[in-house]
Formats: C-alpha cells, sequence, structure tokens
C-alpha cells in the first residue's frame, strides 16, 4: 500500500485575490493536489520514507485547478451547492410574495 504525498512546489507564488475566506484557498490547493494525483504517472515522482511516493504537481495541475475553481465560484460565494441554489432562490421569492415584499427590478 504505497501513500502518497503532493508537493506543490509553486504553492507559496500564488497570489489569492478572493474573498477574505481561508477555506477557499485551501480548497484551491486540494484541487492541485487532486489533479497531481490523477496524472501522477506524467508527473515528477520520488520515494519518500517507507512506501511514501511524494508527486510534484506541476502548472497543468494549477491551470486545471483553476477551472474548476472558477466553475464553483458562485457555489463558494454562498456555501450551497448547485441543487440548492436555485431551491432557496424560489423560496425567497416565495416568501416574499407570501409576505408583500416583491422585489421590483
Amino acid at each position: 500500500n504505497d501513500l502518497f504525498r503532493v508537493k506543490i512546489p509553486y504553492a507559496e507564488q500564488i497570489a489569492y485575490q478572493g474573498n477574505a475566506d481561508k477555506r477557499d484557498i485551501v480548497m484551491f490547493l486540494e484541487f492541485i493536489r487532486a489533479y497531481a494525483l490523477l496524472n501522477h504517472k506524467q508527473r515528477k515522482i520520488e520515494s519518500g520514507s517507507s512506501s511514501e511516493i511524494i508527486v510534484y504537481a506541476d502548472p497543468k495541475d494549477f491551470a486545471a485547478a483553476l477551472t474548476l475553481f472558477e466553475i464553483n465560484k458562485s457555489g463558494r460565494e454562498h456555501r450551497l451547492t448547485d441543487t440548492l441554489q436555485p431551491l432557496c432562490h424560489r423560496y425567497s421569492l416565495s416568501y416574499q410574495r407570501q409576505h408583500h415584499k416583491v422585489p421590483t427590478w
């Protein structure tokens, strides 16, 4: 049983410009690690202690993670899944109509 560990050599150079939520940068780094692991056969690897395999993330993993991170943007802003967002919106409109607080646009 091999244990994989991913190193992101460029992690210190990533400048995060989002909101103040620190969970976003942690999530983004996890996306990079996931892409590196998925493509570990095409990445630089080396043996670590005992049965550990170290996989080095490369810029392709950063680009793929960034694409996925941008797709997931609205879900992170509201902390709702794609399924829950429209349901909450509909519930909000229904509540506003029942209480005569229909938004105007």
